[in-house]
Order: structure tokens, then sequence, then C-alpha cells
């Protein structure tokens, strides 16, 4: 936000230029304008008798609802192409002067459509007012007396159309209903008729708790089902024993009976034992009779024992085999129990008839043959009863469905009935009452003032057209100007920090200058050395102060000092930079290295026979060509005679010899070279010395020269400690102030004075030297101008 505003402030004049010409032309469009006048009418649509309900009751609509649906239905009639026509044929309006213009200027012209593109119909009032029962009617056009007879023709044609469709639509809407209420009186009647007819032929319809069926036959299709079950069952079990007996019976004969017993389950022992008693108990003797409880019970136990022993053994030799010693164990208690069965009997009992174990088996048999045949049979009957309960199960149900739908359809029929009649009583009542009154509460009058153009609306939407418009203009003028603006896009454009603002270098007075010594004649732009303390000297010596921090830790001594193009003012601030150094007490050597253009000797009023190109060609010895000025600790190396290839001799092992040595000698040793972008030798310098401070001038659309600089630079991988910052009090966006004795730090970007500078940049850039740097890279020689 406060960068627009800062470019906003910056353009204020383009800004107030394009307020001035949206305001002119709007005054010019609100006098030219054809003023546009609007007739209106307001009329009141309710209910004659407002008891009677707009809808039928319980359909979940309000009254307020109700309304506004009705009030939609009115504007929609008011502006239909049918009102409309109406109103233009019975009132003649094509006739008016507004309609012939309009069918002059156009052979298409159709009276409808103008009508209703310049007719406004709502509902509402205004503020409190905006849920009232009433119409809005608005006609605008450029005549007020036939906006008037325009609008009045259509509130007459809209209560016609209203009177005329309404009687119509309740008369129809009475003859409809009316035939719908015979249509379902007759419908209700036949359909209980019907339920009856249907009720006597039914079954008796228990009403279980579910819908699907009767519980009574579901419960006995439950009970039909379980016993199925049951016997299907009981003729598996008898199934596999009769399979398991059948199979010993054709075993091998040497099977013994003891085996064979084996054989026999716990139920078929128990049935054997009463088909025993059954056959010994017919033709017993009174000897017998009186000995059988003894023989029953003594027989029971000791058969019981019996058989119980016979099928552990017969357990044992399935997991053991005969070897095992409890079979043998168990062989000698079935023995003994058949020598007791022996040793014991009752005479009498011989008496008895006796049966044999295959005899008692095969009896066995065809009792099991018996069962399996009563089962089948009891089988068959249950399936079949089975079948017969759920066809009549699925019939009850058909019946139930069918009862369930007739009673829905009936009570379906009876509810529509009802609310036909009362519908059909509703309507009746409104016929007899009448409709809706709309009646005019506003009446339609002629216009005496224009409504358009509004001179307040048009002035301010000039003045925010031309606001928009002056913000663009100066937009595309702040993005087409490539000049730094503040400190921070310096920072940010060329990666460096900012050592200082420097004001503009003006030359002294002679008054006030050093007078001369030893035919030396400083020039009077080296403002720190004729005026230590002017705002100019103290402005160098904040330069020298952030330096000093900046190259305290990194021991940085040989300083090269260059600038993006000519004119940046260099070579200027590299003088005065050396004498504030010097007058630090610091050892400075400043050394001319711009062989091309040099301007260091005529500064300081030295010769220039000898210096840094002597030097470089092995010439003369460091010591002969530096010259010592009326300065303490400040000693200075001309460029010497110029060269005809500067650059090869940057190149040489001996410049970087030299400075080697030099960093030795002296505190600081500062290196003035020609521009980045107009020569290649601060390309050759850069990477050489210990740091690079880049000295720019702030010029309009400097920035991209100022980057390609920095480009370069960090192509080389020369260390730029920072920037330095000329002429900033030019600009108006860079301040610089100096008050009696205070000073003001600047901001975290170096040391500087000033009021305060603005944010923004826009900048463009390439690569490659011009022509408007010819007057270096084209300077001849001292030596060629000789020939």
């Amino acid at each position: 936000m406060s960068r627009i505003q800062a470019k906003s402030g910056r353009r204020k004049w383009v800004l107030l230029f394009g307020v001035v010409v949206g305001v002119g032309l709007a005054a010019l469009y609100y006098y030219q304008a054809t003023p546009i006048y609007e007739s209106s009418v307001e009329i009141l649509v309710m209910q004659k008798d407002s008891n009677l309900p707009a809808r039928a009751e319980g359909d979940g609509y309000s009254d307020r609802g109700n309304y506004g649906d009705l009030l939609a239905t009115h504007i929609q009639i008011f502006q239909s192409p049918r009102v409309v026509r109406r109103a233009i044929e019975q009132h003649r309006l094509e006739r008016l002067p507004t309609f012939r213009e309009r069918a002059a200027l156009s052979e298409g012209f159709d009276p409808v459509r103008m009508v209703i593109g310049n007719l406004q119909v709502r509902s509402g009032g205004e503020g409190q007012a905006r849920d009232a029962r009433v119409l809005r009617a608005a006609y605008r056009g450029t005549s007020p007396q036939d906006c008037a007879a325009v609008l009045a023709a259509l509130v007459e044609s809209y209560q016609h159309f209203l009177g005329e469709t309404f009687q119509d639509t309740s008369m129809e809407a009475v003859s409809l209903i009316t035939r719908a209420k015979d249509e379902l009186e007759v419908e209700v009647q036949e359909g209980q008729e019907a339920y009856l007819r249907f009720r006597d032929s039914a079954p008796l319809l228990d009403r279980g708790s579910d819908r699907g069926g009767s519980s009574l036959q579901q419960a006995h299709l439950l009970q039909l089902q379980k016993s199925l079950t049951e016997v299907r069952i009981q003729k598996s079990e008898t199934e596999a024993r009769l399979e398991i007996l059948l199979a010993a019976e054709d075993a091998d004969a040497t099977v013994g009976e003891l085996a064979q017993l084996a054989l026999l389950g716990a139920k078929d022992a128990e049935r054997v034992a009463r088909m025993l008693n059954i056959a010994r108990g017919g033709p017993a003797s009174e000897a017998f009779l009186a000995l059988q409880p003894i023989r029953s019970v003594t027989a029971s136990m000791e058969f019981d024992r019996y058989l119980s022993l016979v099928l552990k053994r017969q357990e044992l030799l399935m997991d053991f085999g005969p070897d095992y010693p409890d079979v043998a164990k168990v062989d000698e208690q079935i023995a003994a129990i058949e020598q007791f069965l022996q040793t014991r009997s009752v005479p009498e009992a011989r008496e008895q008839p006796t049966f044999t174990t295959a005899e008692l088996v095969a009896t066995l048999i065809q009792s099991l043959h018996n069962d399996l045949r009563d089962l089948e049979r009891r089988e068959r009957d249950l399936e079949r009863l089975l079948a017969q309960e759920r066809e009549a199960s699925r019939q009850l149900v058909a019946y139930e469905l069918r009862n369930e739908m007739m009673r829905d359809t009936i009570t379906r029929k009876s509810d529509l009935y009802q609310a036909v009649v009362a519908r059909l009583a509703e309507i009746s009542l409104i016929k007899d009452y009448g409709g809706y009154v709309t009646e005019m509460i506003s009446p339609v009058e002629q216009p005496t003032r224009a409504v358009a153009p509004r001179r307040t609306l048009v002035l301010a939407l000039g003045m925010m057209l031309g606001l928009f418009g002056g913000s663009g203009l100066a937009w595309l003028i702040e993005i087409s100007d490539r000049t730094f603006r503040s400190p921070e896009e310096i920072r940010q454009a060329l990666g460096s920090p900012i050592v200082a603002h420097l004001p503009v270098l003006t030359p002294v007075s002679r008054k006030h200058a050093q007078p001369q010594t030893n035919g030396q004649a400083v020039d009077l732009t080296v403002a720190s050395y004729h005026r230590p303390k002017s705002r100019q000297a103290e402005a160098i010596r904040g330069l020298r102060t952030s330096l000093f921090f900046k190259t305290r830790a990194s021991d940085v001594r040989v300083i090269h000092v260059t600038s993006p193009q000519p004119r940046d003012g260099k070579t200027t601030t590299v003088a005065n930079l050396a004498v504030a150094m010097a007058q630090s007490g610091k050892r400075v050597l400043l050394i001319d290295a711009d062989m091309r253009n040099s301007r260091i000797h005529k500064m300081f009023g030295l010769e220039n026979q000898q210096g840094l190109s002597n030097v470089l060609v092995d010439e003369v010895e460091p010591a002969d060509a530096i010259q010592q000025i009326d300065q303490d600790n400040l000693w200075i190396m001309p460029s010497g005679p110029h060269p005809p290839n500067p650059s090869e001799l940057l190149t040489l092992p001996t410049f970087e010899q030299l400075l080697r040595m030099l960093r030795q000698q002296y505190d600081y040793v500062l290196i003035d070279s020609p521009p980045m972008l107009a020569v290649s030798d601060p390309a050759v310098i850069a990477p050489i010395a210990d740091g690079v401070l880049l000295v720019i001038r702030v010029l309009k659309n400097g920035s991209p020269a100022a980057i390609q600089a920095r480009n370069l630079l960090a192509g080389v991988g020369a260390n730029v400690i920072g920037v330095s910052i000329n002429d900033a009090n030019r600009s108006p966006y860079f301040g610089y102030g100096y008050y009696g004795s205070r000073y003001s730090y600047g901001n975290r970007y170096g040391y500087s004075y000033g009021n305060g500078y603005a944010y923004g940049y826009g900048y463009g850039y390439g690569y490659g030297y011009g022509d408007e740097h010819s007057e270096y890279y084209e300077k001849e020689s001292e030596a060629e101008k000789a020939k």
C-alpha cells in the first residue's frame, strides 16, 4: 500500500490532469445530453374481501408469500405485450411526437418494444413501506407530455385486462371444479361398492402383527416345517442303523454272537429287551411267574453290564489292538459274566422259548424296515400339507395387499373429493364478491423536471473515470521510467548495501580554496581538501566511515572505485575519499588506472610524465612513479602516458604483483578506473582488488546501466563492498540534509543523510559497449598523437 501511495504521490500531477479531463468531459456531456423525463403511478392491488383466501387452506403458503406471488404476476401483466399493444391501439400512441421521431429514424420500428424498454414496474414502497401491496410503474422519455399519456394508457389497458380476464377465469374455474366434484363423487361410490364385494368373497383375514400375512397361518406353517424336519431326522437315523445291521448280517458267518451284539446301540438293546420280555411273558408257568421278578432284575443287570463290556472292548480294539492289557481284562470280565449267567440260570427258565442272536438281529432289522416305511409315509404327508399351507398363505397375502390398496384408493379419492368441495365453495364465494381492487393511489402526472442526466452523478462519474484514467497513465509512466526511486530499489536491484548518499560535489569558491603549495593546485571539487567542514566533506567522511566499518573485519585494503558509465562522478568521489582517509591518519595511495582518460593528476595539480603505465612496462620503479601532495598521508600514482593497449597492460602479472607490494606499504590503496560499461579495463582490475566500490549517479533511466555493471562485476567474481549514490539531493526520492552540527543517519542500507525517500522501480538492460562511450575506447594514445 505504501508503494502505491508513493507512486501516486510522484505522479500526482498526472492524476490531477486525469481528474480535470474527466470532470470536463462529464460537464460537456451533461450540457449536450438530451434530458430524460419520468412519469410514475402507484396502484393498490388487494382483494375486495380480505377474509377470502387466495389459495386453498393448508397449502403451506403465508399471506405475505401469497401477495408476493400475486404482485409479481401483476407486474408481468402490466408490462406484457398484450396490455401494451392494446394501450397503443386504443389511444393511438403511435401519433405522439416521440413515437414519430423514433419511427423516422428506424425502418423496423416497433412501438411495443419501445414502450416495454422504457417502462419500469416494481412492487412495494420506500423505507418501512417496502412490503406494501402496491405496484409502482414509471415510464421515461424525452417528452414529459408523451410520458404522461403513455403511462395513463397503460394503466387503463391493465385494468381492462384484469376485469375481462378475471370474470372469464372465474366462470371457467367454477365449471371445471364442479365437473371434477361430480366425477370424484361417482368414483368414490364405485370404489366403496367394489370394496364391499371384495370383502364378501375374501377369506377371513387375521390382522397379525405384520402386514405380510396371517399370524395364525404363519404359526401353522412353522409347526408343519418343524414336524417335517423331525421326521426326516428320524428317517436318517433309522436308515443308518438299518445299513449297519444289514452289513453285519451279510458278513462272514464266523462272526460270533458277541460281535453281533456289539453292533447294537443303546436304543437297539432296549428295543431287543422289550421284545424278549414280551416273548417270554406270554405262556409262562406259575413257577416262572413266581421267579420272574428275580430273573428280570438279574437278567437286566447282567445283560446291561454284558453289553457295556462288549462295547468297551470294541472301542479298545479300534484304538489299541487285541494285545493291549486292558483288552485282556475286559475279555476276562466278559467270560466271567457268561459263566455266571450259565450257572445262575433258573431251571424253570429253560422251559421258556429261547432266541438266538441272529434271530434277534433279524427281528430288529424287520422292525427297522417297518419304521422306515412309516417315516417315509409321514414325510410325504407332511410335505403335501406344507405345500398346501404355503399356497394358502400366498393367497392370503395377495388378499391382504389388495385389501390395503382398495382402502388406500378409497381414502385418497375421499380426501380429494373433500378438497374439491371446499375449493368450489371458496370460488363460488369469490365469484359472488368479485376479484381484486386495482385503484390508483398516486395518479399519473406530467413530469416538470428531468430525471436524467443527473449533474451530481455525471460529475462524480467523470471524476472517477478521470481518476482511473490518470492512475492508468501514471502507472504507464511509472513502469516506463527506469530511474531508481529509493535506496531499497538500489539495494534489491544491485544486491549490495548502500554505503553513502553524496550530495552534488560542486566546486568551492576560490576565496575558500586552500592556497597552492609547491605549484600544486588541487581541483576545487575536492571539498575534503579545501573545505573540511562543509556538508559535502561531511558526506565524504560518512562514506569513509562506512568503508572503515565494512573493511575492518575482512582486511580489505585495495579498493577499486568504478561506475557504470561516464559522468557518474567516480573520479571526484575517489579523490575526496582519498583525502578524507588521509585526514583520518591512514596511509593512503591513490592510483589512476584510467589510462584512457586520466584525470587524477589534473585534480591534484601533478605531472603525468610517468606513472602506472611506465611501471607496468618496467620503465620505472613504483617508488619513482608515486608523488607526494600537500596532504599528509596521501600519495598519488598518476596513470602515466596513455598506452595503445591499456587492457593488455592490466592483465600482465606485473599489475597484480604491484598491488600485493603496495598493499603491504599502505593502509589503503584506492584505484580509479574507467566506467564498467565503457571499456573492459575495470573487469580486469575488479577481481584483483580486495573490494569494489560502485559509484552511481541518480539519473533518469539509469537503473539498466547500474544493473548491467553489477552483472559484469558478478561475472568476473568481484567483491562489491558497497554502492555510493552521487547527486542524491537532486532527486526528489533521495534526501540529503545537514543541520548545523547535527547529523542524521539514514536507514539500514548504509550511512546516509537525508529527509526520506520513496520506493518502486522498473528497468531493463543489456550487455555490450555502445557508441556513447566512444570517448573512452576510441581515445588515441599520446604516442600515436605524436606520430
